[in-house]
């Protein structure tokens, strides 16, 4: 039977998925599958180890044809052209844990339908205070900041505290999530919280964004003392225009300065960073109901998004304080809604 090659890459030297796909990679060692083509001949596929496969067909004619697949991949870092280092130049830009590094430097296909931040790397943007570029003591705290609230009965009740610097850089400062508390309660962390950012920056110039959804939750919060104004949900910028809305947000991820290091940091030590990061991780939009005609909707799906939400309000009132994220956009990066699926 014939022998045949097939070569494919990119410049970066990341593998193609394709010969795993279609050369029995989607299938478990061991593992074998069993169907009847078109054309009437039938085919029993297995692998044979990680990197190899086998085919046998029986043609309707009474011929049998084997066949052996051996798929031979790189990693960027073995590419003997500057391979390393620029192994090493992806893994400081987007961050080893992330979708991007994780698809482009080691050739996963890891980046699932509906995953609104690819970008998003909490090794990247989670870091201690000692390893921030300022305000690395406890208490320390850029004098531009602002809150952001999302309510909840029902489901959980959450709120962000975020700053800005003067070189454009944000610092997430206090992030916090709970179910089941009731609407005094959660009025009065929030005004303690308010309380205690108002002595660590010096003024009392700044303000909570809310959902403008619950005008009752609005009037309890001025009514306890606690500053708000709606935020503005309808406004829509589009997944690659962060005029407005949930771009605002995606901004923050995929700017950096001039070094290559991020223009976001979340507070590692305080632990409802980790649930805000776990929750842009999964962060996802609704599908629309025609998706021939319409476009995908601005609006996320409502699961597990309450500090993400408030991230989002928050983005949109420093974007509306002109306080915008500065830095240069990394090159291909943009909001995306990716729509693989694994073949077979």
């Amino acid at each position: 039977y014939p022998h045949w090659l097939h070569l494919s890459g990119t410049p970066v030297g990341l593998f193609h998925w394709a010969p795993q796909v279609f050369t029995q990679g989607d299938l478990l060692p061991g593992e074998v599958r069993e169907y009847d083509t078109d054309e009437g001949d039938h085919v029993v596929e297995y692998r044979i180890g990680p990197r190899a496969g086998r085919r046998v067909t029986w043609t309707r004619e009474g011929l049998v044809v084997p066949a052996t697949f051996v798929t031979m991949v790189a990693l960027t870092r073995e590419n003997p052209h500057g391979g390393v280092q620029l192994a090493m130049q992806m893994a400081q830009t987007y961050g080893v844990g992330s979708a991007h590094y994780r698809q482009q430097a080691l050739g996963q296909d890891v980046i699932t339908e509906g995953v609104t931040f690819p970008e998003f790397d909490r090794d990247l943007f989670l870091k201690k205070r000692s390893e921030w570029p300022a305000f690395r003591k406890q208490g320390e705290c850029p004098r531009r900041i602002m809150g952001a609230i999302d309510f909840g009965s029902n489901h959980p009740a959450a709120y962000y505290v975020g700053g800005v610097d003067e070189e454009g850089r944000g610092y997430g400062l206090k992030a916090f999530r709970q179910r089941g508390l009731r609407h005094q309660q959660f009025v009065d962390l929030v005004k303690a919280e308010q309380d205690r950012f108002d002595k660590l920056v010096g003024h009392k110039r700044w303000w909570w964004e809310i959902d403008p959804e619950d005008l009752g939750w609005k009037w309890d919060m001025q009514a306890g003392g606690v500053r708000v104004k709606l935020a503005n949900k309808k406004k829509k910028g589009g997944r690659v225009n962060p005029s407005s809305g949930i771009a605002t947000l995606a901004d923050w991820f995929v700017k950096r300065d001039d070094d290559g290091a991020p223009m976001l940091f979340l507070d590692a030590d305080d632990p409802g960073m980790w649930l805000l990061a776990t929750e842009i991780e999964h962060y996802v939009y609704d599908d629309p109901r025609n998706p021939e005609k319409q476009p995908p909707p601005e609006r996320p799906r409502h699961v597990g998004d309450d500090l993400a939400e408030c991230m989002r309000y928050w983005s949109q009132g420093v974007k509306k304080q002109g306080w915008d994220v500065t830095g240069r956009r990394l090159g291909g990066l943009r909001v995306l809604r990716t729509t693989y699926r694994k073949a077979g």
